[in-house]
C-alpha cells in the first residue's frame, strides 16, 4: 500500500476531483499530494476538461525560476521582466472555444527552493514576473510524498499555510467503474479484481524494472487488447507491470482461456464447475458479465446464484456498465435487488 492511502486525510480519486473543483471555484491555491501514479495529473486534466479550460502542465523539475518570472528587459529608463508565452497574462485572448486555462504546477514538492519561491508568486500573488496572471486562469499544484522516498524538497511553513492540501489515492471500485467504461482489457480487469493490491503496488524500495498501478495497467491494456496475449509478448508486459506481476498476469490469462464458455454455462448451469481459486472465479465472472442478456439471463442466473455474494455483485455492476437496459429484465431486476441487499449487509 502506498504512503498516501495510509494518510489520515487521504481521499479517493473521485472525491479528490470534486474537492479540487470546489477549491478552484473558491479561488484557493490547492496542493494535491499523492504517491507516484496515484492520479494527480489525471485529476487536473479531468477538471480542466469538464470546466472547458485549456490545460497547461508545468513541471518544476524541468525548468528554472526565469521560466516563470521571465527575463530582464533593460529597455527604457527602468528594467522590468518580460515573461515567456508559457502562461497567459492579463490582456491575452482566451484560447479558441475555451473558458480559460488551468495551470498545473507538477512536481511542486520536488522543485528546489528557488523554483518553489517563483511558483509561489504565481500561486498566491497571481503574478508572472511583474505581469498579472490572466483573470480566467486557475492554478493548482501537485507533488509526491517524502514518505514514499520520492525526491522532495520540504516546503516552508509560510508556504504551506497559503495552500489547501489534499491527499489522493486509488480505490478499487472507482477504478473498476472507469476501466469498464474505458474498455480496458477484460482479463486485466478480472486480474485486478482478484488481487486488489495490483491497483497500486508502489513500493519505495522496489528494485524491479516497474510496478503495477493505474497508469501501467492502462498501458498494459493498450498493449494486449485486440489480440491474444502470446508468450513472445511477455517481456514487454513485464517491462510495463514488473517482472513478477507480468509473469503472474500472463499465467492468469492463459488459464482464463480454459475456463467454461458462456455456451457451456447456459447449457448446464447446475453442472458447470466453479473454479476453486478466487482469481479464476473473477475471470469467470468477467466472462458472464460480458455475455449475459435478456434472452439467456434465466439460465445464466442459475449458475450465478451458485457463486459468492462479492462475485455476484461484481457481475451485476459490470453487466450494467456494459448495458444499462439489463436492469429492466425482470429476472435480473429481481436478482439485483436481492444481491444489493445481501452485499450491503456483507460489507457493513
Amino acid at each position: 500500500m502506498s504512503a498516501t492511502a495510509q494518510h489520515p486525510l487521504s481521499v479517493s480519486f473521485n472525491t479528490a476531483e470534486k474537492l479540487v473543483k470546489l477549491a478552484l471555484m473558491k479561488g484557493l491555491a490547492v496542493m494535491l499530494h499523492g504517491s507516484p501514479s496515484s492520479g494527480k495529473t489525471a485529476i487536473g486534466s479531468k477538471v480542466a476538461k469538464e470546466a472547458n479550460l485549456e490545460p497547461i502542465t508545468f513541471s518544476l523539475l524541468d525548468h528554472e525560476p526565469t521560466d516563470i518570472c521571465g527575463l530582464p528587459d533593460l529597455r527604457g529608463e527602468k528594467a522590468t521582466f518580460k515573461p515567456f508565452d508559457t502562461f497567459p497574462i492579463e490582456g491575452d485572448p482566451l484560447p479558441e472555444g475555451k473558458n480559460g486555462w488551468l495551470i498545473m504546477l507538477d512536481e511542486f514538492s520536488s522543485g528546489g527552493r528557488a523554483m518553489q519561491a517563483a511558483a509561489n508568486k504565481l500561486l498566491y500573488e497571481r503574478l508572472i514576473g511583474s505581469k498579472s496572471l490572466h483573470p480566467n486562469a486557475r492554478v493548482m499544484a501537485m507533488g509526491n510524498l517524502a514518505s514514499d522516498n520520492a525526491f522532495v524538497v520540504g516546503m516552508p511553513q509560510h508556504t504551506k499555510s497559503r495552500q489547501a492540501h489534499l491527499f489522493v489515492h486509488q480505490e478499487l471500485d472507482e477504478w473498476t467503474d472507469w476501466a469498464l467504461e474505458a474498455d480496458v482489457d477484460r482479463t486485466l480487469i478480472a486480474y485486478v479484481q482478484s488481487k486488489p493490491s495490483m491497483l497500486t503496488k508502489y513500493d519505495p524500495d522496489n528494485i524491479d524494472v516497474n510496478y503495477p498501478c493505474a497508469r501501467t495497467l492502462e498501458m498494459c491494456s493498450d498493449t494486449i487488447k485486440g489480440a491474444p496475449f502470446e508468450r513472445w509478448m511477455l517481456p514487454l508486459v513485464q517491462g510495463i507491470l514488473g517482472t513478477g506481476t507480468g509473469l503472474e498476469f500472463y499465467n492468469f490469462s492463459k488459464y482464463s482461456e480454459q475456463l467454461p464458455s458462456l455456451k457451456q454455462i447456459i447449457a448446464a448451469p447446475d453442472e458447470v464447475k466453479i473454479p476453486d481459486k478466487q482469481s479464476y472465479k473473477f475471470a469467470l465472472a468477467m466472462i458472464i458479465s460480458d455475455g449475459i442478456n435478456k434472452e439467456n439471463a434465466p439460465e445464466i442466473m442459475k449458475f450465478i446464484q451458485r457463486m459468492s455474494t462479492d462475485l455476484q455483485y461484481f457481475i451485476f455492476r459490470a453487466a450494467c456498465k456494459r448495458d444499462l437496459t439489463l436492469i429492466a429484465v425482470p429476472t435480473i431486476r429481481e436478482w439485483a435487488s436481492g444481491i444489493s441487499d445481501k452485499y450491503s449487509k456483507k460489507v457493513a
